[in-house]
C-alpha cells in the first residue's frame, strides 16, 4: 500500500465524515446526494472531489457563488494526514504485515470517529450516542478478537486493563455529573469518557484526561483574556477530549514510559 493511496483514501473518508458531521445532528439520511447549503442545488460529481474541488472552485459554490465552509477541506485534509501518519507509524514499529493491518485499521476507525465527535461538539455542542455507543462496541470487539493485542507478559489479560480504563473514563465524568447535577458535564461526556478509555487503555486514560483538561484550561484562559468568551460561556469540552485521545493514541505509550522512569516505577 503506497503513501499516496493512503492519502487519497484519507481524503475520501474525510469527505464522508463531513456528511456524518452535518447530517446526523439534523436527523437526515446519509445516503442522499450532496447539495449546496445556500442554494440547495444538487452537486455534480466533479464538485465533490475531496479537497481539489474546493481549491478549483476557490471556496465558492459554482451556482450561487456563496462561500463554502472551510470545514469541508479542513476535515478532509486532517483525515488524510492522520491516516497517513498512522500508516507510516505502524509500518515503522511493526514488521509483521498482519499486525500492521490490524493496528492501522483500528486507528483509522477510531480517528474517524474522533474527528466526527470533535467537529460536532465544536459546531453543535453535541456528542451523539449514535456515534459513541457503537464506537465503544467496536473497541470492545477489538479487545476480544484481535490477536495483535495479546500481551503474554501481563499478569492480567489485556481485556482486564482495557475494561479498567473504560470504567475509569466513564466514572470520572459520571461523578462530576452526579455532584453537579448535570451542570458541569453532560451525558455525552460520560459516554465519550468510556470511549476514551476503550481506545487508549490503562494507564494512558489518565494521560488523555490530563491533556484534555490542561489544553482546555489554556485555550479557555486565552479566550477569556482576549474577551472572546465570558466566564458563563459554555465550552465544547468534547473537542478537547477527542483531540487528547488522538494525541494519546500516538504518543501516550512513550510519555507514560518516560514518566514512569522519572518516578521510578
Amino acid at each position: 500500500m503506497s503513501t499516496l493511496f493512503v492519502f487519497i483514501f484519507g481524503l475520501a473518508i474525510g469527505s464522508f465524515l463531513n456528511v456524518l458531521i452535518l447530517r446526523i445532528p439534523e436527523g437526515k439520511s446519509i445516503r442522499g446526494r450532496s447539495q449546496c447549503v445556500a442554494c440547495q442545488k444538487t452537486l455534480h460529481w466533479f464538485e465533490l472531489i475531496p479537497l481539489f474541488s474546493y481549491i478549483a472552485l476557490r471556496g465558492k459554490c459554482r451556482s450561487c457563488r456563496v462561500g463554502i465552509s472551510l470545514q469541508y477541506p479542513l476535515v478532509e485534509l486532517a483525515t488524510a494526514l492522520l491516516f497517513l501518519f498512522v500508516f507510516v507509524q505502524h509500518s515503522v514499529l511493526y514488521t509483521a504485515p498482519s499486525v500492521v493491518q490490524v493496528f492501522v485499521i483500528r486507528d483509522w476507525i477510531f480517528i474517524s470517529i474522533l474527528i466526527v465527535l470533535f467537529v460536532q461538539d465544536l459546531r453543535f455542542q453535541i456528542l451523539p450516542d449514535i456515534i459513541t455507543l457503537p464506537a465503544i462496541g467496536i473497541a470492545v470487539l477489538f479487545f476480544f478478537f484481535s490477536p495483535a493485542f495479546q500481551d503474554a507478559s501481563s499478569k492480567l489479560p489485556v481485556t482486564s486493563y482495557e475494561f479498567l480504563a473504560l470504567a475509569i473514563g466513564a466514572l470520572f465524568f459520571l461523578l462530576q455529573w452526579l455532584v453537579s447535577r448535570g451542570r458541569w458535564v453532560g451525558g455525552g461526556d460520560i459516554r465519550l469518557g468510556a470511549l476514551m478509555g476503550a481506545i487508549v487503555g490503562w494507564p494512558n486514560i489518565l494521560l488523555a484526561l490530563f491533556v484534555a483538561y490542561i489544553s482546555g484550561a489554556i485555550v479557555g484562559g486565552a479566550l477569556l483574556l482576549f474577551h472572546r468568551v465570558t466566564r458563563k460561556s459554555q465550552m465544547a469540552f468534547g473537542t478537547f477530549l477527542a483531540a487528547s485521545t488522538v494525541f494519546t493514541m500516538f504518543w501516550g505509550d512513550a510519555i507514560v514510559q518516560w514518566y514512569s522512569k522519572i518516578i521510578g516505577l
